[in-house]
């Protein structure tokens, strides 16, 4: 009697193939999960406060230098060491003039001859220099009817130096010409100017206080901006100038 059953061998994939078809398919599914399509690579950038942030491609950031920058108006780039030195790195035209004046004072690069130099001394000659010394979150308390309510104010402390041969006029319209900022977009009103003298004389530095209406809460916010449109003070091109909130202190006070 002849068998008409085929053979079993003809039906079952081979071992040797089976285990080579399955290793390529579980190295072709971990490679698509570990490469996601359109990765990209880590991404180094300023931060708004002046620091070097790289931006991981997993969502995550760290800082890479806790040194700050900032821009003269004639073009050059300057980086502010936690030391308090500064020296410039880059020469560039027609770059937006951004101030950022956490130092007060600071040791000139060897160049220069090793001779002390302010901040001031960064800007521009012939234009005036604008410096953010200090900010203020002032709250005033008011008890009414056993509840305590609390106001905000801020107050920026402005020193204004006049190298040109004009004296620069001092008035409250000037506060139209700027604005507060924090770090989250929220925008807050100029009230007033506080100044002793109505004009900077030439040659002269003068202190103005700038008084804003409201003040951030601490959570989430990281710095405080003060905008200023250009020629509000003498002649300048638009200024931004910037405070950590690690750098601003709370006051208690009696009146505004």
């Amino acid at each position: 009697m002849q068998c008409k059953c085929k053979s079993s061998a003809t039906k079952v994939r081979p071992k040797a193939n089976l285990m080579t078809w399955l290793i390529s398919l579980l190295i072709t599914g971990c490679l698509s999960v570990l490469i996601p399509v359109g990765a990209k690579a880590a991404e180094d950038v300023v931060s708004d406060d002046g620091r070097e942030i790289r931006l991981h491609d997993d969502g995550t950031w760290s800082i890479l230098s806790r040194d700050r920058f900032a821009t003269t108006r004639d073009g050059r780039r300057i980086k502010l060491s936690p030391d308090g030195r500064w020296s410039v790195i880059t020469q560039a035209e027609n770059v937006p003039f951004t101030e950022v004046s956490d130092v007060k004072e600071v040791p000139a690069a060897a160049a220069a001859g090793n001779q002390p130099q302010r901040a001031e001394d960064i800007i521009a000659p012939g234009s005036a220099g604008i410096l953010l010394t200090r900010v203020d979150i002032l709250k005033k308390k008011t008890k009414s009817h056993k509840a305590v309510t609390v106001d905000t104010r801020m107050a920026y402390y402005l020193r204004i130096n006049n190298p040109s041969d004009q004296p620069i006029s001092l008035n409250q319209q000037q506060t139209d010409k700027m604005i507060a900022v924090d770090s989250k977009g929220r925008r807050y009103p100029v009230l007033a100017l506080r100044y002793d003298k109505e004009q900077i004389s030439s040659g002269a530095s003068e202190q103005v206080v700038v008084l804003v209406d409201g003040a951030p809460r601490w959570y989430g916010v990281k710095f405080l901006s003060l905008e200023i449109d250009d020629n509000t003070f003498g002649s300048h091109r638009k200024i931004v100038l910037s405070k950590n909130m690690n750098d601003v202190s709370t006051v208690v006070v009696g009146e505004f």
